[in-house]
């Protein structure tokens, strides 16, 4: 089943919601998706309830390929990107990404900070945020919802700690 989405290709959608306002990934027949992409638009529209402007940053044919899983407040995909990108990302409010590069040659930013090869990149969800990505690049995402993490951070000695590193 193919998703098609209007967008608005100069901004990103991110006012405030009310606080009852639950959101999630939707799940669409299924919880898996995997799709391969030959224009940067449509690869842009791939993953499930982001919000994304992809520019692809030299001529060329652009591929790319994604593979997503979505379970109950949590997302983990695999994106592949054969050409170097510029991309706006916005994830589903109330909820954390982390990018783990699965790259071993040049890096990715976020804005002008690098991303190592052993690093884990971490953004807020409802807060657009760029990234930069070079060509030939894999990275691996995981979105989790606020409420999840709470709840798991609470198992350990030192919850607040986790909290923390994440505001």
């Amino acid at each position: 089943m193919k998703k098609t989405r209007t967008a608005n290709l100069h901004h990103l959608y991110h006012e405030a919601l009310p606080e009852d306002v639950k959101l999630t990934p939707l799940v669409e027949v299924d919880n898996v998706h995997q799709r391969l992409t030959t224009d940067v638009y449509e690869h842009a529209l791939t993953i499930t309830a982001w919000q994304q402007i992809y520019d692809q940053l030299h001529p060329g044919k652009f591929h790319g390929e994604f593979t997503e899983i979505l379970l109950d407040e949590i997302q983990v995909f695999r994106e592949y990107t054969g050409l170097a990108l510029r991309q706006s990302c916005l994830v589903w409010p109330n909820s954390f990404w982390f990018g783990i590069p699965a790259t071993r040659g040049e890096q990715g930013f976020i804005g002008t900070q690098c991303i190592g090869s052993a690093e884990i990149a971490t953004r807020p969800g409802g807060t657009e945020f760029e990234l930069s990505t070079p060509d030939d690049y894999t990275i691996l995402g995981v979105v989790i919802s606020e409420e999840v993490l709470t709840r798991q951070a609470n198992f350990l000695h030192h919850p607040e700690r986790v909290l923390h590193m994440l505001a």
